[in-house]
């Protein structure tokens, strides 16, 4: 997807296709994606718990369990915004200024290099 700020009206008009020979190598991007998905991930990856400390004592079975989410009589619920196990990956993620690389136009795909190092991080 490219975004026109100045173009002649005569260029482009409704319906017209617009694919990937518009960019020239060099050209100055800015890239919007989605992160690799991970599908569903426990504490341990999905938010860097350590797990319980020691496996003696019977605890072998907890390494990489989360711990408690909350007190029994008080507060009686879990509070919103719990660290838990969960779907991790296939977030939205944004880029600015990346150099070009290399487009495809039979596959319609353009390269960017470096914009999947900078998109590990979620922005919602």
């Amino acid at each position: 997807m490219r975004e026109f700020t100045e173009f002649d009206a005569d260029t482009l008009k409704q319906g017209d296709q617009v694919n990937v020979s518009i960019f020239a190598q060099g050209d100055v991007v800015d890239v919007t994606g989605k992160s690799k998905g991970r599908g569903f991930q426990g504490v341990v990856k999905r938010h860097h718990f350590s797990g319980v400390g020691s496996t003696t004592h019977g605890a072998s079975d907890r390494v990489r369990a989360p711990g408690s989410i909350g007190g029994s009589s008080y507060p009686s619920r879990v509070f919103k915004g719990m660290r838990m196990g969960g779907r991790m990956g296939f977030y939205p993620c944004n880029g600015q200024e990346f150099e070009s690389c290399q487009g495809h136009t039979r596959v319609q795909y353009h390269y960017c290099p470096r914009f999947g190092a900078r998109c590990d991080q979620r922005l919602s």
